[in-house]
């Protein structure tokens, strides 16, 4: 018979984004994409210049935010969500393991900065009995992507394109 509110503000929950980002929290090791093991094979797909690598060169995707995404003072967030969270220089980095003296050696192949601006909705799961989250993806027009590092020779002006395109449609799986 009764309700109950909650409320946090802008800064009490960036705050916490932030702490959840300094442990490490968000960050992912990806070895799979859209369901298929990575290899040269298949990251070439998205740019060309990973198919130089031999074939069974063992790969993967390593994605870092470097700040924790943040709730702006925008009165909405993309698409009517209720807030505008801001993510700032998403480190997305390729990584090939070679075998060195006896270990492994991680070379960062390709590394990526992604920027832009998330929606965030919160409503109550009453089939969970939790609170919980939507993020809305950005457009490609509203995310920005640049190249930091690039070992393989990739074009930085298509990589970047490509990035931009394909990230709004990957926000939800990371």
């Amino acid at each position: 018979p009764y309700g109950l509110g909650l409320v946090i503000s802008s800064s009490a929950f960036n705050q916490l984004l932030s702490s959840m980002a300094e442990c490490g929290m968000l960050n992912q090791e990806l070895e799979e994409f859209n369901g298929l093991p990575l290899s040269p094979a298949v990251l070439s797909l998205l740019v060309p210049e990973f198919a130089t690598l031999p074939p069974d060169a063992d790969v993967f995707i390593r994605v870092d935010p470097t700040a924790a995404p943040f709730i702006t003072d925008e009165p909405s967030g993309p698409e009517g969500s209720m807030a505008e969270m801001r993510l700032a220089n998403l480190q997305i980095d390729f990584i090939q393991r070679v075998p060195y003296n006896g270990g492994i050696l991680e070379n960062r192949l390709l590394g990526l900065a992604v920027e832009a601006p998330l929606g965030l909705t919160m409503a109550y799961d009453e089939a969970a009995g939790t609170l919980a989250p939507t993020i809305t993806p950005p457009t490609p027009a509203t995310t920005s992507t640049r190249v930091y590092e690039n070992k393989i020779g990739a074009n930085e002006a298509a990589t970047a394109a490509v990035f931009s395109s394909l990230f709004p449609g990957m926000v939800g799986s990371l």
